[in-house]
């Protein structure tokens, strides 16, 4: 996306709270499977303030019935204030991550929102452990592709409920404690999915993953290791029809994915995320990616006769600036003023903001400093 438009004339009226803000904390039936996938390209409209973190995914998992997983790295107090009309879910809880400084990603039936880096590669991770799992010689191993849900009380200690997930699985980790440190976590809870894919997520915040050894009666073992970088998942696509032609279609919508003829068949490697498309797109299904992604913001804004100060009000709270004002500029704040911007950048927007006006202003990143024109 080359361009983000933003039309601030919203941010002049009160608030509009829909129905999302439901503040209901009751059991969710959870969509998982394909319920979750259509759930995720649903349209919302949502509208918030300053809401925590931590409450605006409450909310959004009890309306919608999504299961969401915050990384213990991101700050669950820190406010976001978030405006979308008619926005797939799917592209909504990005947005929400992008204001959060993170990233998101799915796992299994779960929405995860962690660090940026963490979130772009946790998915493709899930999915080999899983197909490992799945493939295992080992009874143990393979017993770890089994689903079920995971819940857990309020104050639980990572570390215990590791070892009990484990232990339902007849394993064990070697060192867990060294790899995992002590901490407490409020309440929580998986929708029915693999265990596999609930040990990624339960790890991810660590930095961690795992791989299997032996113990000293060789039997499987669980070795946790940090996550790798750049993870590669490959699948094989049946395909019937011109197998050359399939190629360059996919790597036209697709050009990080690798792509091997087989006979009969495409192998596919590359990201979950993408490979997955590419299965959809070779079954002959419409998709398309809904990335969101940070680039140059225009906005569009038509003040009349508007105090300048509560203009300047409602650009802080909608942009999130921090507006830090000289004493000798507050009187002209009550000054009114009038002033029209299409597809202007933010430096530009506050150009025509005090261009009829006495004072001068400074923006350093999200701080903006208004002092008088000394005279």
């Amino acid at each position: 996306m080359e361009h983000k438009m933003m039309d601030l004339r919203q941010f002049f009226f009160a608030l509009l709270v829909t129905g999302l803000l439901s503040t209901s904390l009751g059991a969710a039936e959870w969509k998982t499977g394909v319920a979750f996938e259509k759930q995720l390209e649903a349209e919302v409209d949502l509208h918030w303030e300053d809401v925590p973190l931590r409450d605006a995914l409450d909310r959004l998992s009890n309306s919608q019935e999504i299961a969401f997983f915050l990384d213990r790295r991101i700050d669950p107090d820190q406010t976001i204030s978030i405006s979308a009309d008619a926005t797939p879910l799917d592209v909504l809880v990005q947005m929400l991550a992008q204001r959060a400084g993170a990233g998101s990603c799915h796992v299994g039936s779960v929405v995860y929102i962690g660090p940026v880096d963490t979130a772009k590669d946790l998915a493709t991770i899930a999915a080999v452990q899983a197909d490992f799992a799945r493939q295992g010689r080992e009874a143990a191993v393979r017993e770890l592709s089994e689903t079920d849900a995971l819940h857990w009380p309020e104050l639980t200690e990572p570390r215990l409920l590791l070892t009990d997930l484990a232990k339902q699985h007849r394993l064990t980790f070697t060192n867990l404690e060294a790899a995992v440190p002590h901490d407490l976590w409020r309440a929580g809870e998986f929708p029915k999915q693999s265990t596999a894919e609930s040990l990624t997520l339960l790890l991810a915040g660590f930095g961690a993953t795992y791989r299997f050894g032996k113990d000293a009666d060789g039997k499987p073992q669980l070795l946790l290791t940090p996550l790798p970088e750049n993870p590669q998942l490959t699948r094989r696509f049946p395909f019937r029809g011109d197998l050359n032609d399939a190629v360059k279609k996919v790597k036209a919508e697709f050009p990080e994915l690798a792509i091997k003829t087989q006979t009969g068949a495409l192998e596919v490697t590359g990201r979950f995320e993408d490979v997955s498309l590419a299965g959809r797109m070779l079954r002959g299904e419409t998709v398309r990616r809904m990335n969101v992604t940070p680039g140059k913001k225009v906005y569009s804004l038509n003040v009349e006769q508007q105090p300048l100060g509560a203009v300047l009000s409602s650009l802080e709270k909608s942009l999130g600036l921090k507006i830090e004002t000289a004493d000798d500029a507050q009187e002209a704040l009550h000054d009114r003023v009038s002033f029209s911007v299409e597809n202007a950048s933010l430096v530009e927007l506050l150009q025509a903001a005090f261009a009829k006006t006495s004072l001068r202003f400074e923006l350093r990143d999200k701080l903006l400093t208004i002092t008088a024109i000394k005279k």
